[in-house]
């Protein structure tokens, strides 16, 4: 009698014990609003202004963001690109790092902008 009443607490024991790892998971944040190609509008960097970007744009120089569902990307700047890796820590925020430069990411509703050491950049959908 005493090893079925033990081996039955153990059993709620262990049962308490998955039920409770599996709540720790917390919720997934939905990325989806993040994925896919953004453009650049928009930089900070005084060689970078909104003309630069359409002046380059025209001679076929790229800027832009991909980020993958994976967490990687790259960061295209007039045509130079970086590998970078990203987490969406919200619907609306995030991290971004540029191998060795960390920086932030604010979702709004149709543009991207990322902050990295003093750089503020803003990104479109094309």
């Amino acid at each position: 009698m005493k090893t079925r009443i033990a081996a039955a607490l153990g059993l709620c024991c262990m049962l308490a014990l998955c039920l409770a790892l599996a709540a720790c998971g917390g919720p997934k944040v939905d990325t989806s609003g993040y994925l896919g190609e953004w453009v650049l509008a928009s930089s900070s960097d005084e060689n970078i202004d909104e003309e630069s970007v359409k002046l380059a744009d025209s001679l076929g120089l790229e800027s832009k963001l991909v980020l993958n569902e994976d967490g990687t990307g790259q960061l295209v700047v007039l045509s130079s690109a970086k590998d970078i890796t990203w987490t969406a820590t919200s619907e609306t925020e995030g991290t971004i790092s540029t191998g060795g430069d960390d920086g932030t990411m604010k979702l709004h509703e149709s543009s991207l902008s990322i902050d990295v050491d003093e750089t503020h950049m803003t990104f479109n959908r094309p």
